[in-house]
């Protein structure tokens, strides 16, 4: 796997990060009514890092999580560590981990509420399109839909 596809999950250095365009799913689930809610982030090749506490898979999120978000920061490496704050505007939460062997384990510390955690994220694939398929004349329409 590149550095292109899911970014920061080889990089130990912010000039291989800013490569990176990738989205992070965390592994543990908040379960609310049956619904299953996941933690996401999002860096970008300028040090911007957005996140978000969703239900949607990566394709869904495609469509509108992007930057500018109201829950952004700005990541860096120190070391071997990342380290980045994300502020909205009901306050900040601030991320302290490593990348090892794709897994991004960040102590989280929530200015807003005193919440304090390990949590475990992997790469997952964002799509760069939506494929629908249409059947039209002869069954061959294959439709792309840019996000």
């Amino acid at each position: 796997m590149s550095n292109s596809r899911y970014g920061l999950q080889q990089c130990t250095s912010i000039s291989q990060a800013r490569s990176a365009n990738t989205l992070w799913r965390s592994s543990d689930v908040d379960v609310d009514d049956g619904v299953r809610f996941y933690r996401y982030l999002r860096f970008y090749p300028d040090g911007t890092v957005i996140g978000v506490t969703s239900s949607g898979t990566p394709t869904d999120l495609k469509r509108w999580f992007n930057k500018p978000y109201e829950n952004t920061g700005t990541y860096s490496f120190v070391g071997s560590r990342i380290k980045f704050s994300l502020t909205s505007p009901s306050g900040t939460v601030d991320y302290d981990g490593r990348i090892v062997r794709q897994v991004l384990t960040l102590h989280v510390h929530s200015h807003i509420n005193g919440y304090r955690s390990l949590l475990k994220y992997a790469p997952v694939q964002m799509p760069a399109t939506a494929k629908e398929v249409v059947k039209g004349p002869g069954n061959r329409t294959n439709t792309e839909i840019p996000f």
